[in-house]
């Protein structure tokens, strides 16, 4: 084990000092990768964080196979002239093998048992933060051919970027060239690798990054853990730079196609290890929706439309396979609201959309002296500025009235909907408004307490999964009114 000076300061992590940096990058420098992951294995500590160099560097290794190659040595050195023999030896001698990727992703692995995301999560490409967090480190070096090469994940626009097939193969035909310098570089990236999309859907994740896949999710929910603990909403900072801000000062964001597109991908694979990765990635992403940062509706909307493409087949695993929480029940409500909606379009009017209710304006504000205008705020210290910051990121959710609710139980939707599908998303409407209506104050649950106590929902239930139902219709029946009394 490799000591490094005292550790951290204040509960904060400390840069990795130069001379340890140093080590391992003689060790990239001369194509020993796997004793450079070695190195930095000694060297984690949760009292310094990696250089973003390194991490970065990591991140490329883990993106290339980690299965033995199957082809044996192909020897035409007979028919190469020496300085291209030699070109090729010093080639190979750089090649990310498969142990080193299998080392690299488990490396990654334990970093995020052992440091914080913010450590991490800054070696990855990403739109601008919502923490204004820079993400410049002044003891990075790309002396070593694979500095260079990854410098490509510095060019992406965001981490779904680096997942496609053949990622790493165009960076090492192109990052390493000497033809392809700083802005020649950035230029190359942002004209052609990134600025357009020639990849079909089936090459959203490449064959080999399936595991830095797996390593994203888990870095994303220990985020959202980490911050869930300081006591505010369940989310991912990490995973809001990675979708497309706004125009305009709005911190809220829209464009989520990049993380829907890895999801759904996920949920069409056979192995169901895959599969679990693209449930626990949507689950990351609705519980962005409990902040300001994602709209709730809009990201209903946007999961709708996936799903109503492939003819809406898929609504019952998708629901059955998320865990459930407050963030889950909620998204299931809008979900369940903007299927109807659809359901119901021909019908001008039969649905009405909940609205929020009408509140007074507040007063205005006094204008301030043209020259306090700039002056800065006064910093909060202690409790009040962390009430002040979780009300500020937490989005403020209004919940359909009860009236609404068993409306929608009781509606007929047209014969274009599959009967399965009305049928679970009327369990699922149900039983999510319920659980909320549970974890609510009774001064606002007096309207739900009056349908329960004079038989009104146990009518809505009977309208809408009995009368002369059959099949799946008799089991959630029995299900709700099993339930019914507990609510």
């Amino acid at each position: 084990m490799i000591h490094q000076p005292p550790g951290s300061v204040g509960g904060l992590e400390l840069e990795m000092g130069p001379f340890q940096c140093n080590l391992v990058d003689s060790c990239f420098e001369e194509g020993q990768h796997e004793a450079a992951i070695s190195m930095l294995e000694q060297l984690r500590s949760p009292n310094y964080k990696p250089s973003i160099s390194h991490i970065r560097q990591l991140i490329f290794i883990a993106l290339h196979s980690s299965r033995p190659s199957l082809d044996g040595p192909k020897d035409k050195s007979i028919f190469e002239s020496p300085r291209k023999f030699a070109a090729k030896q010093q080639k190979e001698s750089h090649a990310v093998g498969p142990g080193a990727a299998a080392a690299a992703i488990q490396l990654l692995e334990s970093f995020v048992a052992t440091n914080s995301p913010d450590a991490l999560g800054r070696a990855l490409p990403h739109y601008p933060s919502v923490k204004n967090i820079k993400s410049n480190d002044a003891s990075e070096t790309t002396d070593s051919t694979l500095a260079k090469q990854s410098l490509c994940i510095k060019e992406a626009k965001n981490c779904w970027d680096i997942l496609v097939e053949g990622f790493t193969l165009g960076a090492s035909q192109n990052c390493s060239s000497s033809k392809c310098k700083g802005k020649q570089r950035q230029e190359f990236f942002a004209s052609e690798s990134f600025s357009e999309d020639p990849l079909p859907q089936a090459q959203v994740v490449g064959k080999d990054s399936w595991p830095l896949l797996s390593w994203l999710v888990d870095l994303f929910e220990r985020d959202e853990s980490l911050l869930e603990q300081r006591g505010q909403p369940r989310h991912s900072p990490l995973l809001v730079e990675q979708l497309p801000p706004p125009r305009g000062e709005s911190a809220t964001r829209w464009d989520t196609t990049a993380p829907l597109d890895v999801v759904f991908y996920c949920l069409e694979q056979s192995d169901l290890r895959r599969q679990r990765i693209g449930y626990r990635l949507m689950t990351l992403m609705i519980n962005l929706t409990s902040t300001i940062y994602l709209d709730l509706s809009m990201f209903a909307a946007s999961v709708y439309g996936r799903l109503s493409t492939a003819g809406m087949g898929g609504y019952s695993l998708l629901s059955s396979n998320l865990l459930p929480s407050i963030s889950v029940r909620r998204f299931t409500i809008a979900f369940c609201l903007r299927l109807v909606s659809d359901g119901t379009f021909t019908d001008a009017g039969q649905i009405s959309t909940v609205r929020p209710k009408p509140q007074a304006r507040l007063p205005p504000k006094a204008r301030i002296a043209h020259n306090d205008e700039k002056s800065p705020l006064p910093r909060e210290t202690g409790r009040t500025s962390v009430v002040q910051e979780i009300q500020s990121c937490a989005s403020k959710y209004l919940l359909p009235n009860c009236s609404e609710v068993l409306r929608l139980l009781e509606l007929e939707l047209p014969g274009k909907m599959p009967p399965e599908v009305v049928l679970r998303m009327k369990f699922d409407l149900l039983t999510s408004y319920a659980s909320l209506q549970a974890g609510l104050p009774e001064s606002t649950t007096f309207e739900w307490r009056d349908v329960l106590q004079v038989g009104r929902l146990g009518k809505a239930i009977e309208t809408a999964f009995g009368r002369g139902k059959e099949g799946e219709a008799n089991l959630y029946l029995q299900i709700l009114q099993n339930l019914l009394p507990t609510w």
